[in-house]
């Protein structure tokens, strides 16, 4: 049943957030000595499970590392995961609540007050640089 209003839905990483922060693909392909295209491939090839919380972050980082026919270490795993995490500095957090912008900056995130479209937009132009779309592939 139709609700008659319109409703616009934004999809994650992508769209609203990057991927990942500038140099992090080229620093874990490093960690692998992979070539970067290699290892670009392989990390969104096999990233749907992951995202989907099929695959444990080892579970994900062995299947990336076996798709490049690298050997699978633990601290490796270790190192892959952390180099694939985001740092606070990383989110930009919009609320509609003073309070839980102000505890979102307070953790480190940058925050903005949602009060309108417009307001939104130009924090968000002026705080996100311009991204690129993920490769994909199909063999995980």
């Amino acid at each position: 049943m139709s609700t008659g209003r319109r409703i616009v839905l934004f999809d994650l990483f992508g769209v609203i957030a990057l991927h990942q922060r500038p140099g992090a693909l080229e620093e874990m392909a490093a960690q692998c000595n992979a070539p970067v295209d290699a290892f670009t491939e392989a990390y969104w090839a096999c990233r749907p499970a992951y995202d989907a919380a099929r695959q444990s972050a080892p579970e994900y980082w062995t299947t990336v590392l076996r798709w490049m026919s690298r050997s699978v270490a633990a601290d490796t795993i270790e190192e892959l995961r952390l180099s694939d995490q985001a740092a606070p500095e990383n989110f930009f957090f919009v609320d509609d609540r003073d309070e839980n912008v102000r505890a979102a900056q307070a953790i480190g995130m940058n925050g903005h007050v949602f009060t309108g479209p417009e307001e939104l937009a130009a924090a968000v132009n002026t705080w996100l640089p311009t991204g690129s779309a993920s490769p994909t592939s199909s063999r995980c």
